[in-house]
């Protein structure tokens, strides 16, 4: 990633050019990701943050649905903004302090 980026900068590509997404997983590892987002961060690119939700048919949501059958059987379940606050997944001061550090990030030159 480190020298995809390097190659990306030497041929002009710009911080508002570049961008990565980080996926939340409802099983991911917090410090792991801050640790992630501070190192594209001193990579000088733009960071998107993405909250899982599960899409039904896919392994993540076979998986997800076993600790949490009642997405099955509720599609409001299967909406990000949804699915972490009802099962407490991530803490709404932590998503929104994250978030908004990546909004000031990200409207930096």
């Amino acid at each position: 990633m480190i020298t995809g980026i390097g190659h990306l900068k030497k041929a002009g590509f710009t911080k508002k050019e570049i961008g990565f997404y980080v996926l939340l997983l409802p099983d991911i590892d917090l410090d792991k990701t801050e640790e992630a987002i501070r190192l594209l961060k001193s990579l000088e690119v733009n960071v998107h943050l993405n909250v899982y939700s599960p899409v039904p048919g896919t392994p993540d949501y076979i998986r997800f649905a076993k600790i949490y059958p009642e997405i099955a059987a509720e599609p409001l379940l299967h909406n990000d903004s949804v699915f972490y606050r009802k099962y407490g997944i991530f803490s709404e001061n932590w998503i929104r302090e994250l978030k908004a550090d990546i909004r000031g990030y990200n409207s930096l030159e």
